[in-house]
């Protein structure tokens, strides 16, 4: 009886804890392909918007603007509303899009991927030598190089695309990210 008391007052505690606590935030619905903004402070500016289907990743700009990819490109919404602008159109199979630390933008997708300014305009493509099927996300590295998941296996590539390392592991690999003693972490199927 004393462990059952304890875990409800814990649980009690816990739920008076977390009704303090407050959060916005945006997400991607795979399901349901929409772009959701949750406002907890102020409930009324919460939305939701359709995305294509096969939007996987997203960004945030800037306390206004997310960027999202989309299997054809990327668009750019505005946290207020919802609205969105295309930002470039005409790839395919676009899985990842995110900032470099030099403002950039870089997209991926089966055939490589590519690194476009803030109007669009492609600056360069990067084809690397490891492959790119089932490719989830990539992320430059400050110093240029890419870290990528591609099926069961996490790569990370120099500029030119050259393969420096790769590890595969248990599941499917979705997200690697560098931690700051260097190690890499990444997320699989629902497990780390």
């Amino acid at each position: 009886m004393r462990s059952f008391c304890t875990v409800m007052v814990l649980l009690c505690l816990t739920a008076a804890r977390a009704a303090e606590i407050k959060h916005t935030f945006v997400c991607l619905d795979n399901r349901r392909n929409q772009l959701v903004y949750v406002d907890q402070f102020a409930p009324g500016n919460s939305w939701r918007v359709p995305v294509p289907k096969g939007s996987r990743d997203l960004c945030l700009l800037d306390r206004r603007r997310v960027l999202v990819s989309h299997p054809d490109g990327a668009s750019i919404y505005q946290l207020a509303d919802g609205t969105s602008v295309p930002f470039v159109r005409g790839l395919q199979g676009v899985t990842s899009a995110s900032r470099t630390p030099s403002g950039t933008f870089l997209l991926g997708g089966p055939d490589g991927f590519r690194e476009f300014d803030e109007s669009g305009r492609l600056l360069r493509t990067i084809q690397p030598q490891g492959p790119v099927e089932h490719l989830r996300l990539v992320r430059i590295q400050p110093n240029g190089n890419l870290l990528y998941c591609a099926e069961f296996t996490v790569y990370e590539i120099d500029p030119d695309g050259t393969v420096l390392r790769e590890h595969t592991t248990k599941g499917k690999s979705y997200l690697a990210l560098r931690q700051s003693d260097g190690s890499i972490l990444s997320t699989t199927a629902g497990e780390v």
